[in-house]
């Protein structure tokens, strides 16, 4: 039932505000799955997919209704996984070209070695591959090729 066709969620129309009958119900249905998977709620509130809070605060479900209406979802939310629905990639969009999806607030961060720590942690948990990141030798300079020897007199007690 839920694994319908999810381009509802960003029909737009400007005689309804922006919604078409079809949203309109979309966001019902959406609602009800979300408040069939407690494990993915807070007490009696649901996570607001809207473009605003975007999956990151929960609310009553009539508020992430009136959310989701005034503002619409986020992008690219048509496998609903902060609400209990197993990952399916197929239902994930694809860049033209790409075997990977990328966000486009993440193309315009350049350069893995210039991004924040934050930014490679989100670039690396994509499984974009870094085509930035050369393979590094191998580290051995001479001094580590030694090890600590204790001398055969010498009887350390770590333990007692």
């Amino acid at each position: 039932m839920y694994k319908k066709n999810r381009s509802w969620m960003y029909d737009k129309d400007a005689v309804l505000y922006g919604m078409q009958s079809n949203f309109l119900e979309g966001v019902g249905e959406f609602i009800e799955f979300a408040l069939e998977h407690p494990a993915y709620m807070s007490g009696d509130k649901i996570r607001c997919p809207c473009s605003k809070c975007k999956n990151l605060k929960f609310k009553d479900p009539h508020e992430v209704g009136y959310d989701l209406y005034a503002v619409g979802f986020v992008p690219n939310y048509y496998n609903w996984t902060s609400h209990g629905e197993p990952l399916d990639p197929s239902v994930i969009p694809q860049t033209v070209g790409s075997s990977r999806y990328v966000p486009p607030e993440m193309s315009a961060w350049g350069d893995r070695a210039e991004m924040r720590w934050d930014q490679q942690m989100v670039y690396d948990a994509y499984g974009v591959p870094s085509q930035f990141n050369p393979p590094q030798p191998p580290n051995d300079p001479p001094e580590a090729s030694t090890s600590y020897q204790p001398d055969a007199d010498e009887n350390p007690t770590f333990y007692q």
